[in-house]
């Protein structure tokens, strides 16, 4: 067991090297071409901060409360239902589950700002 461990240690270290030497040979003869490396560098991303500053230079703060209202009531009517539906016998689904598909519209309709529509896309995604 000890000899095979040890023989794929010096194949893994050999395949290393080489891999390692066949690197630096194409480096030389890219050099010896006049060809340089260019190393890319990332761009400069900003702060998160002024990134949600500007993702919510849209919202205000009567928006907000306007669409989170709406938005709470249309979500509590539809747990309402679910717990419902989880309750009722197979047969009695039908307006249960029209009445949940009623509430995904009203949601997926529901005005919002910019801050707004990312919760109501998730939100409808849920339902």
């Amino acid at each position: 067991m000890r000899r095979v461990l040890f023989a794929l240690v010096v194949v893994t270290l050999g395949a290393t090297l080489l891999a390692g030497c066949r690197a630096e040979q194409e480096i030389r003869r890219a050099a010896a071409f006049g060809a340089t490396a260019v190393v890319p560098t990332p761009a400069p991303v900003p702060p998160f901060d002024e990134l949600l500053r500007e993702r919510a230079a849209g919202c205000s703060l009567a928006g907000r409360d306007a669409f989170v209202a709406q938005a709470e009531r249309i979500n509590n009517a539809f747990e309402d239902s679910y717990l419902l539906a989880l309750s009722s016998p197979r047969l009695a689904l039908t307006p249960v589950v029209r009445d949940m598909q009623v509430f995904a519209r009203e949601m997926e309709e529901l005005a919002a700002d910019p801050c707004g529509v990312i919760v109501r896309d998730h939100l409808v995604a849920a339902y």
